[in-house]
């Protein structure tokens, strides 16, 4: 995917433009996908009053392992959020609603 210069647009409007790329919006959906997950996770962390290795210590990993989650250099998976959900005193929720 070729990056592509802003040219001075707001942000808003470059991002509408981009997304009419078919291949931009696949990229974008699965990154912001991600970037839900990633920030869940500190949030609720950090809602908990834990450290990134207190949390690994609960949940039976290691510090980096957190940090990867947090930062969106690591898909975080069904049993890992449950996990996450549990040593953080939260409910995990996931649903597919239809688009409207």
């Amino acid at each position: 995917m070729k990056k592509k210069d802003r040219n001075g647009l707001p942000f808003n409007e470059w991002l509408a433009e981009e997304m009419r790329d078919p291949e931009f919006r696949k990229h974008y959906e699965a990154a912001e996908a991600q970037w839900l997950a990633s920030k869940s996770i500190a949030a609720a962390r950090k809602r908990a009053k834990l450290t990134q290795t207190e949390l690994a210590k609960r949940i039976k990993t290691d510090q980096k392992a957190i940090w990867r989650l947090e930062s969106g250099r690591q898909n975080a998976t069904i049993g890992m959020l449950s996990k996450i959900a549990k040593a953080t005193n939260c409910d995990l929720r996931v649903e597919l609603l239809p688009r409207a």
